[in-house]
């Protein structure tokens, strides 16, 4: 596999990540379950944890002078292990929006923007160390 298909991966995986989270806000804002400002927070919370880690992958795309590195077969596992901790980190966000979008449509279901919010802010926060050694390795250097 090559370094650019690796990267690619890992960036398709967050860029997944961050418009499944803002599509469903949408959607729970189109059905008219929050006010607009609940919107804003949201897809503001959002935008700011993935900020980082796609600043991580761009800054590093940007910089590279080379690209076309080959990942040899040794170096197959950390791309594996960095796939999986990338979308375990994906799917700590994404389910919550998912559940957000189900109390949109059940009015039974008791959800907030702020509920949300708060969630992410505090997973955010604490789940940071999925991902932060696997964006350096994949997005630093050249090869």
């Amino acid at each position: 596999m090559s370094l650019s298909r690796a990267r690619a991966t890992m960036l398709a995986v967050f860029l997944a990540g961050f418009l499944a989270q803002a599509a469903m806000t949408i959607l729970v804002f189109l059905k008219q379950a929050i006010s607009s400002a609940d919107l804003v927070n949201l897809l503001t919370e959002s935008l700011s944890v993935y900020s980082v880690p796609m600043a991580v992958m761009l800054g590093g795309l940007f910089a590279s002078r080379k690209i076309s590195g080959r990942i040899s077969a040794k170096n197959h596992t950390p791309f594996l292990m960095a796939l999986v901790l990338a979308v375990v980190w994906n799917a700590l966000l994404v389910w919550r929006f998912a559940t957000f979008v189900y109390a949109g449509f059940n009015t039974a279901v008791d959800d907030s923007a702020d509920k949300v919010s708060a969630y992410v802010d505090q997973i955010a926060k604490v789940s940071s160390f999925l991902i932060a050694g696997a964006l350096a390795y994949f997005f630093s250097g050249t090869s």
